[in-house]
């Protein structure tokens, strides 16, 4: 009697041991449920922030780039015009046309440099302060990497090539043999018939003919349509958020 009372005070131990180690195991299983659920709702809440905070940089380059679109389509109407000015010009002394006052329109047009200097590449340095992972379209962050750092980069580089040529080629002749120089919009030959005969100007504006169309022309319409891609695909990811 003694034996079976001592069996069933050690089953009775064990089973109150059972009951408190599941409690205890019940108990360790919430608490981990807590912590795992209060970590989701962090990493939600975090990456709602993470989303707003991207889709505001996004649309502030949105604009930036329509803008940027409106400046590189003036500057190659604008380049187009110079262009046209040069082929005139080229025709008119090939031809041994007479002086008149509106070639100095002609001369002046030539005598210039148009570059766009103000593309707005702000929404992409915030950007990337920000952390370009932000941006959770991969194909959207490469393509918005690829024009700022190349496109926009490659557009800066024919620009100061642009410069130098009007200013390392055309200036030195122009104050040699033009008065009354207005940049980018008129100039006066001292002598018309030895600026019409002279083989050296005759090369300069073949070279810059070519040049505003090689090296200008064809970059800037170039980066228009890559501006137009980029806000095409900024379009589709801000129309989807």
């Amino acid at each position: 009697m003694d034996e079976l009372s001592s069996v069933q005070g050690t089953s009775a131990d064990l089973r109150t041991k059972l009951r408190s180690v599941a409690r205890a195991a019940r108990d360790l299983v919430l608490i981990v449920l807590g912590v795992l659920l209060a970590l989701g709702a962090d990493s939600w809440r975090e990456s709602r922030q993470d989303r707003r905070v991207e889709l505001a940089l996004l649309r502030a380059m949105w604009a930036a780039l329509a803008d940027d679109l409106v400046q590189l389509q003036e500057g190659v109407a604008g380049y187009e015009r110079a262009e046209a000015a040069n082929l005139a010009l080229q025709h008119h002394l090939a031809a041994s046309g007479a002086y008149t006052d509106s070639l100095d329109l002609l001369f002046g047009a030539v005598y210039a440099t148009g570059v766009v200097e103000s593309l707005n590449a702000a929404p992409y340095e915030a950007l990337t302060a920000a952390g370009l992972q932000l941006v959770r379209s991969e194909p959207l962050r490469l393509h918005i990497i690829a024009l700022y750092e190349n496109t926009y980069g490659d557009l800066r580089r024919q620009n100061d090539f642009n410069v130098n040529v009007v200013f390392d080629v055309l200036r030195p002749y122009y104050l040699a043999n033009f008065r009354d120089l207005r940049f980018g919009e008129r100039a006066t030959p001292l002598n018309y018939e030895a600026v019409r005969s002279d083989q050296v100007f005759r090369n300069i504006l073949v070279y810059r003919a070519d040049f505003l169309r090689r090296a200008v022309i064809e970059y800037y319409e170039g980066a228009a349509t890559e501006v137009r891609s980029l806000i095409d695909a900024l379009d589709e990811e801000l129309g989807a958020a």
